[in-house]
């Protein structure tokens, strides 16, 4: 799934999401980037870091600090590997 999952536009797969937003692999993500990967497939074409403006961008920022939440109240322990976008 993570290989095919849409992105916005012709990107599909994590991946090349990671490539082409953050410019390295997915395994040298930080927790922030990677959760923000993990809410664009919810709704790629409104979401995707390439397209639209600021109200795609409120979107999609507003569900990575929803997941956020939820993440950091599971895995406290994680507070120190945050960094903003």
């Amino acid at each position: 799934y993570l290989n095919l999952v849409p992105y916005g536009g012709p990107i599909e797969g994590v991946g090349a999401a990671s490539r082409i937003y953050f410019h390295r692999s997915p395994k040298d993500l930080s927790l922030s980037e990677s959760l923000l990967l993990a809410v664009i497939p919810q709704s790629p074409q409104r979401r995707s870091l390439t397209q639209g403006g600021e109200a795609q961008n409120t979107s999609l920022l507003s569900a990575r600090e929803r997941l956020l939440r939820r993440w950091i109240e599971k895995n406290p322990s994680d507070q120190d590997r945050l960094v903003n976008l």
